[in-house]
């Protein structure tokens, strides 16, 4: 007998990512640095934070300035997102 194996939704958000930037950015008013979301997140590299980045602001969570540092933010629907879960 053969059993089909449930295909797992793919998240398309890290709410842990999202709630670190909201809450990074609410106490000390600017935006956490790469190199800040590595460390809080235990990622390896700085290309695991840019790739994660990448696809939250794909997905609307996430928007920054282009070329100016420390100006990741939440959305509005990336903060609905946080609040709602919460």
């Amino acid at each position: 007998m053969h059993y089909k194996q449930k295909k797992k939704k793919k998240k398309t958000f890290n709410k842990e990512l999202l709630e670190y930037i909201y809450n990074f950015r609410a106490i000390n008013g600017y935006s956490p640095s790469i190199r800040d979301i590595q460390t809080a997140m235990d990622w390896a590299s700085t290309n695991t934070v840019r790739y994660n980045l990448d696809k939250h602001m794909k997905h609307g969570y996430l928007s920054y300035i282009p070329n100016r540092a420390r100006t990741v933010m939440l959305t509005k629907r990336g903060q609905e997102l946080i609040l709602k879960t919460g």
